[in-house]
């Protein structure tokens, strides 16, 4: 990769890694996970911005947005860990972010 590709590439991870130290646990593997999958696309939501069945909705609605894309979806695995880490820190966790 050349140039301005290089440049891109950078930034962008770049950016990821500074959103990932402002989530709550940023060195968890939920955390990590949310940084590097759904960061690459958009902006990341502050995790406790909405309630765990909002997140779970929101995850839902991205799965089939990136089918629609062309994107690789989440493992089974991998949304498991994801809710997992939006639940621990979701409006409604009950203090325990």
């Amino acid at each position: 990769m050349r140039g301005a590709g290089r440049v891109v590439v950078v930034g962008a991870m770049t950016a990821i890694v500074g959103c990932a130290h402002g989530l709550p646990d940023a060195d968890s593997p939920g955390a990590q996970l949310y940084a590097a999958r759904c960061g690459t696309c958009h902006a990341l939501h502050e995790p406790r911005a909405l309630t765990a069945a909002m997140w779970d909705v929101q995850v839902e609605r991205m799965r089939e947005t990136m089918r629609r894309r062309g994107a690789r979806p989440l493992t089974t695995d991998e949304e498991a860990v994801l809710l997992g880490y939006l639940h621990a820190h979701a409006t409604d966790a009950g203090g325990s972010s």
